[in-house]
C-alpha cells in the first residue's frame, strides 16, 4: 500500500510540495516520486486554488538548492511550476480539521504556521 500522509493548513502549498520532494528525495529513485501520497487541506479555497497552479516566483524558491530547483520545477512565464512528477503526488482538498477528523490510516501529519 502507497504511504498516506496530510499536509493541513496548506495554504498556497509551499509546505505540501516540499514535503513531496523531501520524499522523493529521500527515495533517491526518480521513478520513486510517486509511490507516496500527500492530501493537502485548508479551509481557505482560493488559497487552495494557487496551490493546486503550483507556481512560484524565484523569492519564493530562495531556500531550495539549486538541485532541488531543477528537480521540482519548470521555468515559465509566470515563474516556476512544480514539476507534474511532484503535482501528481498531491492532492489538495478544502477541509476543516478542527470540525471534522482527519482521514484514517495516514503515515505522517505536518502541519506548520509561521
Amino acid at each position: 500500500m502507497r504511504p498516506q500522509n496530510a499536509v493541513v493548513g496548506c495554504s498556497t502549498g509551499e509546505d505540501a510540495y516540499a514535503c513531496a520532494l523531501l520524499l522523493a528525495t529521500t527515495a533517491a529513485l526518480p521513478d520513486r516520486i510517486g509511490t507516496s501520497r500527500i492530501f493537502a487541506t485548508d479551509t481557505d479555497t482560493q488559497q487552495l486554488a494557487l496551490a493546486r497552479r503550483g507556481v512560484y516566483q524565484a523569492a519564493q524558491l530562495g531556500q531550495l538548492t539549486p538541485a532541488q530547483r531543477q528537480q521540482a520545477f519548470v521555468a515559465t512565464a509566470m515563474g516556476y511550476r512544480i514539476s507534474s512528477a511532484i503535482r501528481e503526488g498531491v492532492i489538495f482538498a478544502a477541509h476543516d480539521l478542527l470540525h471534522a477528523p482527519p482521514f484514517a490510516h495516514l503515515d505522517l501529519i505536518v502541519c506548520r504556521k509561521t
